[in-house]
């Protein structure tokens, strides 16, 4: 047996497909949308006439929220109030300078681990002659010994870290 096609009126397609009466009777009015003798829809042939003819959305509501299938109105006017709320938080931190270069922080961080190593690898020149002097050892071969040790202790630090500052440093 044939499958009938349902004929519905332009309050019920409106419905079906989510847009008002009167967008349905412009479509008509404009071709979009046929109808049959009786003034009834078929729905599954205006619901793919809606899809193909449909006019693409206006240039102001281009890149705006759009609302999700199962969200009320007032979700949306919320979500939308949140992000305006975020926009203006933004701006008012950018206004009281709160807000910081990336670069420039890595770039500051950089320079301050660098001198912070040169520290760590003078360290052993200026402790040794005391050391030495308190232990009776030789203060040249103590201070070899210890620039070793300081420098395998400093090549466990990861690399990783050091290269992206040095590269944003730079």
């Amino acid at each position: 047996m044939g499958k009938v096609a349902a004929k519905v009126t332009a309050t019920e397609l409106a419905v079906q497909l989510c847009v008002s009466e009167d967008a349905i009777r412009k479509a008509t009015a404009c071709g979009r949308l046929t109808r049959d003798d009786l003034g009834l829809y078929d729905a599954s042939t205006a619901a793919q006439e809606w899809a193909q003819n449909r006019k693409a959305p206006p240039r102001s509501a281009r890149g705006k929220l759009k609302a999700r299938p199962t969200e009320t109105l007032l979700e949306v006017q919320t979500r939308h109030e949140k992000v305006k709320l975020r926009e203006r938080e933004v701006k008012v931190a950018e206004l009281e300078a709160n807000l910081i270069d990336i670069r420039a922080a890595e770039k500051q961080v950089w320079e301050l681990i660098r001198a912070a190593r040169e520290r760590i690898l003078n360290w052993p020149a200026e402790l040794a002659p005391e050391l030495a002097a308190a232990v009776g050892a030789d203060p040249t071969a103590l201070e070899i010994a210890l620039e070793q040790a300081v420098r395998k202790l400093l090549e466990k630090f990861p690399a990783e870290g050091l290269e992206v500052a040095a590269s944003a440093a730079a």
